[in-house]
């Protein structure tokens, strides 16, 4: 269990959030909880207001809604590392690998791993760690549990739900609107900023803009949007995935915004694009909400 509850430390003096291209320049709160473990490197993080210097082969648990910084450094020298993120959900888990070097920061594909006993168990754990005689042999088993059944699992790249929507023959557009197109289509949950993509793609935000209509009638957030709703429909489709987990998975925060843009898109709510899917009444645990483990 110590493994990913690591005693924090004072913030250093002159701790800041890394301006490099491709990382949130502000605190994120995951609603889902989040195993992180550090592959190679040193890992400085600020969680809950608190900081982490994280060596490889070890890793920290953050709580859903907790606010975090991934990546920190001190007196602007960043600390290279590779961090794999493991977030839990109903339906299972969304794994990803991140690496951070002096001048970038790079994400690889999303694996999703549907088994919805991974939720289960984490959700154990927690309640486990609420107890102030939590046997640690139990929490271990749990870990070892879960962790068990993520090696055993088919994970599905999701990465290539997003790569079948680019569009027909995106690769003949200008440069500048081909890099564009493949920073959404890697980057489409995280929140958007036009500024910050054109200057990306080495172009006025005007300019990208003009782009954008020339060749696809709509602009860098239209586009988006269209993204992230055709990605939508597909996994109302094709999966179980609850109206929630979906909104997450495509980069909505607020699930009534979401069905308000999926209704505008395709003129019915969510729920009525479920005729292919069965729903699974299986009750599914509560995150427990008083659970602090950096304090």
């Amino acid at each position: 269990m110590a493994l990913f509850l690591p005693s924090p430390q004072p913030i250093p003096p002159r701790a800041t959030i890394p301006s490099i291209e491709g990382m949130l320049s502000k605190p994120w709160r995951n609603p889902y909880p989040l195993f992180a473990y550090v592959v190679s490197g040193n890992s400085q993080m600020l969680i809950n207001g608190q900081w982490l210097s994280l060596p490889a082969n070890s890793g920290v648990f953050i709580p859903a809604n907790t606010p975090y910084v991934a990546h920190a450094s001190v007196n602007d020298q960043i600390s290279p590392c590779s961090v794999l993120s493991i977030s839990v959900f109903t339906f299972g888990a969304l794994i990803h690998r991140c690496r951070l070097t002096l001048t970038a920061h790079y994400k690889s594909n999303h694996y999703a791993v549907i088994n919805p006993s991974l939720w289960d168990l984490c959700c154990m754990w927690m309640e486990l760690l609420l107890k102030p005689s939590a046997h640690r042999l139990a929490g271990k088993g749990l870990l070892l549990a879960f962790f068990s059944l993520l090696l055993q699992a088919n994970a599905l790249p999701f990465q290539a739900q997003i790569d079948s929507l680019f569009p027909s023959q995106w690769q003949s557009f200008p440069l500048p609107l081909q890099r564009a197109l493949k920073w959404l289509h890697h980057a489409f949950e995280r929140p958007f900023h036009l500024a910050r993509l054109a200057r990306y793609c080495g172009v006025s935000s005007a300019y990208l803009c003009r782009l954008f209509r020339q060749h696809l009638d709509t602009t860098p957030v239209g586009y988006l949007t269209q993204l992230r709703l055709a990605l939508a429909k597909r996994l109302l489709e094709t999966t179980d995935l609850s109206l929630a987990d979906i909104a997450f998975l495509v980069g909505y925060r607020h699930i009534s915004y979401f069905i308000r843009q999926f209704k505008r898109k395709y003129g019915q709510p969510p729920s009525q694009v479920r005729t292919r899917v069965r729903e699974r009444k299986r009750p599914r645990r509560s995150i427990p909400i008083a659970l602090h483990p950096i304090s």
